[in-house]
C-alpha cells in the first residue's frame, strides 16, 4: 500500500509505485546504506532517518522516513517531505557565511562571548589583538589571555552588558 502524498511525491500512479521495487526509489548512494539500515531495523523497533528517493522524473525528493520492519522482509514507512527544510538550512548557512564574511572584514574587534565568558567566536581583528588564531580563543575566558585585574574589568563589561537588555558599546583606547 502506498497513499495518495507518496503517489503525488514521487511522480508515480497507484499501480506503478507498488510494481516499484527499493532499487527503484533509492539513489547509488542510499541502495549503498540499505543493507545497514535494515541491520538498524533488527535491533529497533523503529528507525528514523533522511533518505534521497527518485521521483519518476529522475528528481530527488529529501523525505524523513521512519520505518518499522514488518513479517516476512515487508517494511512500513512514514515519510516527511524535508524539500522546505533542506532548503531553508541551505538558505541559512549562505546567511551565516555572508555575515561571517560581514565580521571578518570590519576593522573594530568583535567577538562573541557565552554568559559565563567563554569566548564562543571572534574576528580577524580580534585574533590580531590578542594575539592567538581564533580557534585558540573559542572556548577560553579572558583570564587566559590578560592578566587577572584586567579580565576582571573586561568580565564587568561583560555583565553590565548582558543585564541591559539592548545593544551596548563599551569604549576603551587600547595599544596594540
Amino acid at each position: 500500500f502506498v497513499n495518495a502524498t507518496a503517489h503525488a511525491l514521487l511522480g508515480y500512479t497507484n499501480g506503478e509505485l507498488l510494481r516499484c521495487s527499493i532499487p527503484d526509489v533509492l539513489s547509488p548512494e542510499e541502495l549503498a546504506a540499505f543493507p545497514a539500515h535494515a541491520a538498524l531495523l533488527e535491533v529497533n523497533p523503529y528507525v528514523r532517518r533522511d533518505w534521497q528517493l527518485k521521483r519518476k522524473d529522475g528528481s530527488a525528493l529529501s523525505l524523513e522516513l521512519t520505518t518499522q520492519r514488518l513479517p516476512g522482509d515487508r517494511y512500513l514507512a512514514i515519510g516527511r517531505d524535508q524539500s522546505e527544510r533542506n532548503l531553508a538550512l541551505q538558505q541559512l548557512e549562505s546567511e551565516r557565511i555572508h555575515l561571517r564574511t560581514l565580521v571578518q572584514t570590519l576593522p573594530d574587534l568583535v567577538w562573541l562571548k557565552d554568559n559565563d565568558g567563554v569566548y564562543l567566536g571572534c574576528n580577524s581583528a580580534f585574533e590580531r589583538f590578542f594575539g592567538a588564531k581564533e580557534d585558540q580563543i573559542v572556548g577560553k575566558t579572558d583570564y587566559d589571555f590578560v592578566d587577572p585585574a584586567q579580565a576582571d574589568f573586561f568580565r564587568a563589561n561583560d555583565r553590565m552588558a548582558a543585564s541591559a537588555g539592548q545593544p551596548t558599546c563599551n569604549e576603551e583606547w587600547l595599544t596594540m
